[in-house]
């Protein structure tokens, strides 16, 4: 009997462990902007020792880093190299996108020292601006202001990797979304 008690005991528990959904943005036809904010896992790399292919190895493995828990994103004053990474699934009937980084009220990267933004799923960089060893280096699509077209396959779900270094002294907040170019 006791064995029994401890068996039903543990049963909720499994049960709530396997209703926990990992965080993804959905977008459907009704949304013409949606925050992904809450549906983004930061890691810091104040050491500078990952690169992206280590943080999706860590990410699909379940170390996805501090799941950020609201619309903006506060960088901090120190410039400490951040990884953030989002899955997006297209349940909508466009692929055209546009992943802003928010306006100065509601939070905008003040100034990034580099940035890189890839699509893990298709292989795609959109933005790799490291300017590695002083050398000015930028290839993708340009930035439009705050923003960045991106394509997102319809019916798919795919992982986002931004790799940000802001510049230090200022203050470097995001409030990141997903619109549509059209709501743009």
């Amino acid at each position: 009997l006791v064995l029994l008690g401890l068996f039903i005991a543990m049963l909720p528990a499994t049960a709530n462990a396997q209703i926990t959904r990992t965080a993804r943005v959905e977008l459907s036809d009704q949304d013409n902007a949606i925050n992904i904010g809450p549906n983004i896992y930061i890691t810091e790399d104040p050491e500078k020792k990952l690169n992206y292919q280590a943080v999706v190895v860590r990410h699909q493995n379940n170390l996805r880093g501090m799941r950020h828990d609201s619309n903006i994103i506060n960088l901090g004053l120190k410039a400490t190299p951040t990884w953030l990474m989002f899955s997006v699934t297209n349940n909508s009937s466009t692929e055209d996108w546009i992943l802003h980084f928010g306006t100065l009220p509601g939070g905008r990267l003040g100034f990034a020292h580099k940035l890189f933004i890839h699509n893990e799923t298709t292989g795609k960089t959109l933005i790799r601006a490291l300017r590695e060893n002083k050398t000015p280096e930028a290839y993708g699509a340009p930035m439009e202001g705050p923003a960045i077209p991106v394509s997102i396959t319809k019916g798919q779900t795919e992982l986002f990797v931004i790799y940000i270094e802001a510049e230090s002294a200022f203050a470097n907040t995001l409030s990141p979304s997903l619109m549509t170019t059209r709501h743009y």
